[in-house]
């Protein structure tokens, strides 16, 4: 599927979507567990340690690293408070009819990840024993 047609199929689907709470919670949650991740990585820190600060034991860092999990405002102020981060909360009007900016990057991180990994495997092709 090129890029296009993933962005317009995906483009249809939150169109579809949007208005269920559901598919709205999991893309907060992914979204969080997304900003969680690029905090740590930018400043360093692994999952154990996110662990030790967290007071949590590191299968239970990487269940909230999923995205899957439904986890707590306490345990997303706990987890920003451990990265030396916070929580910006706030009740907003719905969306207009665009995809969120957010949404509209991991479309394009997956597609980078896709052509890195076409490229690899054009570049260096399995060989048959």
């Amino acid at each position: 599927m090129t890029t296009l047609k993933m962005a317009s199929w995906f483009e249809q689907l939150y169109q579809e979507k949007k208005s269920d709470p559901d598919y709205n919670l999991i893309a907060l949650l992914e979204h969080l567990s997304d900003q969680i991740a690029h905090a740590m990585e930018n400043k360093n820190i692994t999952k154990s340690q996110w662990a030790e600060k967290m007071r949590l034991k590191p299968p239970q860092i990487s269940r909230l690293l999923s995205g899957r999990r439904n986890i707590t405002l306490e345990t997303a102020v706990k987890a920003a408070a451990a990265l030396g981060m916070e929580i910006k909360l706030e009740l907003v009007e719905k969306p207009s009819e665009t995809l969120p900016q957010h949404a509209e990057k991991k479309l394009q991180k997956k597609e980078m990840r896709k052509k890195r990994i076409t490229g690899s495997r054009e570049a260096n092709p399995v060989r048959a024993v």
